[in-house]
């Protein structure tokens, strides 16, 4: 595990930290992004007004173009943990290529 929960070192660390480390493991390794697709659970706070603005602070941390940053959000209907909003989930896809020289 990269980024273990029980390391102090981690608590109240900006999320940033860790997707700039993510991109420069991928960059070391000789990859770039492609694009990023990230789905958002929760059932508040509605994301409408906020998604745009999340899309570009991702792409401005990754150094890649707003246009290839997806965030979607959607609910649970009021079921499980999430519709009850005792949590909040998230999952994202990314997309890397090989860079040749």
């Amino acid at each position: 595990m990269n980024y273990p929960d029980s390391d102090p070192l981690y608590k109240g660390i900006s999320s940033s930290y860790f997707l700039n480390d993510a991109k420069a493991r991928l960059s070391e390794a000789g990859y770039e992004i492609v694009n990023l697709d990230i789905m958002i659970y929760l059932e508040e706070p509605k994301l409408k007004d906020y998604k745009k603005m999340m899309a570009n602070n991702i792409a401005l941390c990754l150094n890649i173009s707003s246009d290839k940053v997806s965030v979607k959000a959607t609910t649970f209907e009021k079921k499980g943990v999430i519709g009850t909003k005792e949590g909040v989930a998230s999952e994202s896809t990314v997309l890397i290529k090989k860079c040749y020289e």
